[in-house]
């Protein structure tokens, strides 16, 4: 029986697909990512912070922006008060855990070399082989095995069509998961090379709170923002193609709006951007960096990984009356 499974579900054929998707997806994603960087790996980790020394240095830092800070009721943040609070929230930060510069980085911020910046370029990398290899793989693993006649083969043995398709869903969902995860691991780990730049936390702030990741938190952070994509992207992908009955116009539907965001980005607005970046390239991570023309993130911006949650489970449900009417005799 183990064997049986094995042979069906974990071919080789699967297999190679799905590490080719990966070099490719390396490829890109690595092109894409690193070419900004021009060299300045060890400068100004956290952009606007001062250089200093020691921490007298530090504390007439933020004695000196508090000065500059004289808080109006009912006057709307403008870019340098912003910029100001961020700067004091940082000082004070660092004050109360005496960090040294450097210290802090921003997430997201991937022209930056230090091990934290190392692996979330390298999740972008990942982003894109979990979306190719969930669109190429939730589309053509079933209805390529339905029309070289395994579905009869499994048919004739009795087992029932939802537990047939539930088989077929997981087990192959599964192999993409573990390829995920222990190249994720093996990164993070990789990535450590750079852990000597003295970056001890990732920050994320937002115009109220500074909330602050070190290295374990982040990479807990990255692997379950993958998990929850592969979920979402391959619940859809497979069940999409069990409705079409065909795995060809499934991929293509898939690749298209990832290959017309590219061409388009700048046109349309940011809200949509960050939703399709969340929703075809590692997920609901892509919400959390922080824009070019502010410091602070919106948490709020997460609520539209919603509609990519509940569409996955859409298609389980559409797919149901088609599950019933399947013929896997053919």
């Amino acid at each position: 029986m183990k064997y049986e499974i094995k042979s069906i579900f974990y071919t080789k054929k699967y297999i190679f697909i799905i590490l080719a998707l990966f070099v490719v997806s390396a490829i890109i994603g690595w092109y894409f990512v690193m070419s900004d960087v021009d060299g300045n790996y060890y400068s100004d980790f956290l952009d606007d912070v001062e250089v200093y020394g020691d921490k007298e240095e530090l504390q007439k830092l933020y004695d000196d922006i508090s000065k500059e800070l004289s808080p109006i009721p009912g006057i709307e943040m403008d870019r340098n008060t912003e910029k100001a609070t961020f700067l004091k929230t940082i000082y004070s930060f660092s004050l109360k855990y005496d960090l040294p510069y450097d210290s802090l980085v921003r997430y997201g911020d991937n022209s930056k070399y230090n091990h934290f910046h190392y692996f979330f370029a390298f999740s972008y990398v990942m982003g894109i082989f979990i979306f190719l290899s969930c669109s190429f793989v939730g589309s053509f693993y079933y209805t390529n095995e339905i029309n070289s006649k395994l579905g009869k083969l499994l048919y004739t043995s009795g087992i029932k069509r939802g537990k047939l398709i539930a088989f077929k869903y997981l087990t192959s969902m599964l192999l993409i998961i573990a390829i995920t995860v222990i190249l994720d691991a093996v990164m993070s780990v990789f990535a450590l090379i750079y852990s000597d730049t003295g970056a001890k936390y990732c920050i994320m702030y937002t115009s109220n709170n500074l909330y602050f990741l070190n290295y374990f938190q982040m990479f807990l952070l990255i692997i379950s923002s993958h998990l929850i994509a592969i979920l979402c992207t391959y619940t859809f992908t497979f069940f999409l193609s069990i409705v079409l009955k065909n795995g060809l116009i499934c991929f293509i539907g898939m690749l298209l709006p990832m290959i017309g965001l590219l061409y388009m980005g700048s046109a349309i607005s940011n809200d949509f951007a960050i939703f399709w970046d969340m929703a075809t390239n590692g997920g609901f991570i892509n919400a959390l960096k922080s824009p070019a023309d502010s410091y602070s993130i919106r948490f709020e911006k997460l609520l539209l990984y919603i509609p990519i949650m509940l569409i996955p489970v859409i298609a389980v449900l559409s797919c149901i009356p088609f599950v019933k009417k399947a013929d896997y005799s053919r």
